[in-house]
């Protein structure tokens, strides 16, 4: 579950060391509403540029991929309100659009995990999601399809190597 608390409503950062450094945890809904939204922006950016193998700057130059992009975040994004959250689909939007216009160049952190053979956190990201809409009694096929995509991509590369 994407929250600043667990489900027994603990801060999942407590530890000695924040307690030593004097730092008080708590939750508020801002921390929910801000997990929830880096989530969305991941959830598009991160998975589809893992599954094409592009720059954040090609993605902006697929035919259809913003609208895609737009409606992974929205599925996100309508998860989040179910549970209550407050997210903001527009400010993710917003940051979608920062990301495409000015860090062209950039590798998301699952292209690079992919191109080096590594685990990606897929199932922790639209494979979640896909999980928590489902209990919902909502559907979110496009971070379903996402997760099985990416999970079959690092599937194959493993077993081509």
């Amino acid at each position: 579950m994407f929250r600043a608390l667990d489900p027994a409503g603990d801060a999942f950062a407590q530890s000695a060391a924040v307690d030593v450094a004097g730092f008080t945890l708590s939750h508020t809904d801002e921390a929910d509403q801000i997990i929830w939204q880096k989530a969305a922006f991941n959830c598009a950016m991160n998975a589809c540029a893992g599954l094409t193998g592009a720059r954040v700057g090609l993605l902006n130059d697929g035919p259809g991929m913003v609208d895609l992009l737009h409606e992974v975040v929205a599925e996100v994004i309508t998860v989040a309100q179910a549970q209550g959250i407050e997210a903001d689909e527009g400010a993710v939007r917003e940051q979608v659009a920062h990301a495409l216009a000015h860090h062209t160049e950039h590798k998301p952190s699952m292209l690079q995990d992919l191109e080096a053979g590594r685990g990606t956190e897929i199932d922790s990201l639209c494979g979640e999601v896909a999980r928590q809409a489902a209990a919902a009694g909502l559907r979110a096929p496009l971070n379903a399809a996402l997760a099985s995509l990416i999970t079959l991509k690092s599937h194959a590369a493993s077993a081509a190597s």
